[in-house]
């Protein structure tokens, strides 16, 4: 009976027809391909503007479900008394093309309404707007402008194959099969709709990344548009001469548009630049996000996913991935397996692998940033390199729920618990799966960040780990904490300091350099223990699966931008009212929190004050940052001195002040020049730049030194490393030209 049904209805086709028929059939089917393939390909592209949380798929999702449904409103309501097929076919020919020319421009107007909307944004803000709502507008703006024009588009194309499908066949049909044929086209563009981001998500981005993906899928629009053209003038043709020399030139100019027009990424890659300075080492679109490895002239690196900030380098990042993976040794009695949660730049992890357990997990959800992590040997001791761990690409909570491995310590650094699903790492639930996976006298440590979260949010996290663990200590990484649970006392052990961080020379280095030369260090970081943590987290919410009122933390936080502020104050506040002010820690928190409300000249006159009494290095590392900015800021006006030896004299000061910081060596190598002091010069330029690389002054300095010389060799490496830190400044291409034909 269906066999029949369907031989009637293609009996009343008439032979010219019957082409465009199957034609459009197969036509739809890549219309449905490329239209879910773009909304995958806008959830990757508007990240940059709408952050990564929650609310990004949702406005993603919401314009283009509003645009779809307006398009085929607007499309039903101008065309319901137009019946020329022509009409619906020249419509959807240059529908196709018009949705492909879109995708093919989009990426190069993306940098410069990224800016457009930072400064819509700034304008908002420096005329009265709270944060939030400027935030607002602006997400609203992007994800409008962006997805509108097409999402409108692909609601045209749905109703308006269907006028063309059908109005191909001469005979009215009965409603049976008109039911059955309508069944069958929209089957197969839901076909085309559910392959469509299935192999956009894991064929063609792994294989050509987004910028060269979105550029692939319109290539498909483009060819919908041609083969319609090519089967209408194929039929033309059985009556009257046909002028191939339109549609030739049309697919001539469209070949030069798709092999022309640049694919590069450059919103994406302005994204992993914290400044425009920055240099970019590691950049990769890939299936599991956009992973990049940005440096700056201070020598800080920055992984980013997605064009958010995940794995810094800076002294305060450090102290914090250095102390979440060395705590838990001091207070396990004798830990043989651990379990780490998140790699990112497996600086954490690559710590704990110094201590040489026997059985040493990580699990990372994002494959692509272990391509990332040689950028980061230095930091991560080459741990992706080391055969003696394992690390598991999968979900850190689907593992360490279904594993049935106990493990002494577990350790979790995970992202920031506002971006987009985090916040299921920082639930009761989680949490309890932990504490169930941990073996008698097990430890875990998490780290929560005092930046990006409310005093709300940031108690409920606290709230929610220590209703699961019997005791809790929370300790204080200068601009980050890290929470310890245990069912067990929690205690640090002079024993195991002595063995971890005294008996380990890796170890040893590694927390000397972040300050902590003994186990008071560690002890002047403890901020509240059990019975103080409960008391301070008194009526907070908890954080459960059914429930998490982290999935909206930044849309509170977006209400202060002194998050960290806020924190550290309400933690130091809470401390003086409970009475437990000490010298080893509460001095650098009133310290800190005037440093980061810009009182820079209250902040040292505090420290200089209350400095002989405090044992604590991070003070001490605090005001030498302040110095040193200072003097940085100040140099300009010393360079302008008349007085030379003045000059040399603060420069040998700062040096000695601040024997890390290429900067002031390169401007002592430069007056020593000019002094005529060549053999210092040379060598304090050349110290420079091995201190501070991406430093672009101090390269310039070392550039115009190298050059006054005559030495090329030296200059053709200085002048290639400012090409990366400037790349649109095409006199550094012109220079290594001539460098290069001095260098010959």
């Amino acid at each position: 009976m269906r066999e029949k049904t369907i031989n009637r209805a293609n009996n009343m086709l008439t032979s010219s027809n019957i082409l465009l028929f199957v034609i459009m059939f197969l036509l739809f089917f890549c219309s449905g391909f490329t239209a879910l393939s773009y909304e995958l390909l806008y959830n990757r592209i508007l990240i940059y503007f709408l952050g990564n949380t929650t609310f990004s798929f949702t406005l993603i999702v919401t314009f283009f479900i509003l645009g779809y449904s307006l398009g085929s409103y607007l499309f039903v309501k101008l065309m319901k008394n137009r019946k020329k097929l022509s009409l619906f076919i020249n419509l959807f020919i240059l529908l196709q093309m018009g949705i492909a020319v879109y995708h093919l421009f989009l990426p190069l107007l993306l940098p410069g309404f990224h800016h457009l909307m930072i400064e819509i944004k700034t304008t908002l803000i420096n005329g009265g707007w709270a944060s939030f709502w400027a935030e607002f507008v602006i997400r609203f703006i992007s994800s409008s402008a962006i997805l509108s024009l097409p999402a409108l588009c692909f609601g045209i194309t749905f109703p308006l194959v269907y006028r063309i499908y059908f109005g191909t066949i001469t005979e009215r049909l009965d409603e049976k099969t008109t039911g059955k044929i309508f069944g069958k086209i929209n089957a197969i563009n839901t076909l085309g709709s559910v392959l469509g981001p299935f192999v956009t998500g894991f064929l063609l981005i792994a294989l050509f990344q987004v910028s060269l993906t979105l550029r692939f899928i319109s290539i498909i629009n483009i060819l919908i548009g041609f083969v319609l053209l090519f089967v209408v003038l194929n039929s033309r043709r059985e009556n009257k001469k046909v002028n191939i020399i339109k549609p030739s030139l049309l697919i001539l100019t469209w070949t030069l548009l798709i092999f022309i027009l640049p694919v590069h990424n450059q919103l994406g890659k302005k994204a992993a630049r914290q400044s425009p300075a920055d240099v970019i080492l590691y950049y990769r679109e890939g299936v599991f996000g956009t992973v990049s490895v940005s440096i700056n002239k201070e020598n800080i690196k920055m992984l980013k996913i997605n064009g958010v900030g995940e794995v810094p380098t800076d002294h305060d990042s450090m102290r914090a991935f250095r102390m979440l993976a060395y705590l838990p040794f001091m207070i396990h009695d004798n830990p043989q397996s651990l379990l780490s949660i998140a790699f990112g730049g497996g600086i954490t992890f690559g710590s704990i692998a110094n201590t040489k357990l026997p059985d040493l997990k990580c699990v990372e959800i994002c494959k692509d940033v272990l391509a990332a992590a040689p950028y980061y040997r230095k930091e991560n001791n080459r741990v992706y390199e080391n055969k003696k761990v394992q690390i598991i690409i999968g979900d850190g909570r689907h593992y360490i729920q279904n594993t049935r491995e106990q493990f002494d310590i577990i350790t979790s650094d995970a992202t920031h618990p506002a971006s987009f699903d985090s916040w299921v790492l920082y639930t009761r639930e989680f949490y309890t799966y932990c504490k169930k996976k941990l073996k008698s006298g097990g430890v875990m440590a998490q780290w929560v960040p005092l930046h990006g979260l409310s005093i709300t949010d940031y108690k409920t996290i606290l709230k929610t780990f220590s209703g699961v663990f019997k005791h809790t200590n929370l300790y204080l990484a200068n601009a980050y904490t890290i929470i310890i649970g245990s069912q067990d006392k929690i205690a640090l052990k002079n024993g195991h300091f002595k063995r971890w961080a005294i008996g380990n020379k890796k170890i040893q280095q590694e927390l000397c350099r972040i300050n902590i030369n003994s186990l008071a260090d560690i002890q002047n970081c403890l901020l509240l223990t059990d019975q103080y943590l409960h008391k301070f987290v008194k009526n907070s919410p908890v954080s459960t699966d059914a429930f998490s009122p982290l999935q909206f933390a930044e849309l509170r936080s977006l209400e202060s931008n002194r998050t960290v502020i806020d924190n550290l104050s309400a933690l130091l506040n809470f401390r003086a009212k409970e009475r437990l002010w000490n010298f080893g820690l509460d001095p650098y928190m009133r310290a800190r929190i005037l440093a980061e409300e810009g009182a820079i000249s209250r902040t040292l006159d505090y420290i200089n004050v209350i400095d002989p009494k405090v044992n604590n290095n991070e003070l001490q590392f605090l005001k030498l940052k302040i110095l040193k900015e200072m003097a940085i800021r100040d140099t300009p006006s010393l360079l302008r001195e008349n007085d030379r030896t003045l000059v040399v004299k603060r420069l040998k000061t700062y040096i000695d002040l601040f024997p890390r910081e290429g900067y002031f060596y390169s401007l002592l190598g430069h007056m020593y020049f000019i002094q005529k002091k060549t053999g210092p010069a040379t060598d304090l330029i050349v110290k420079s730049i091995r201190l501070s690389p991406w430093n672009p002054a101090v390269q310039k300095i070392a550039l115009n030194f190298f050059i006054t010389r005559n030495r090329f060799k030296d200059a053709l490496p200085v002048v290639k490393r400012l090409r990366k830190i400037e790349p649109m400044n095409k006199t550094y291409s012109d220079l290594q030209n001539k460098i290069n034909d001095g260098v010959k």
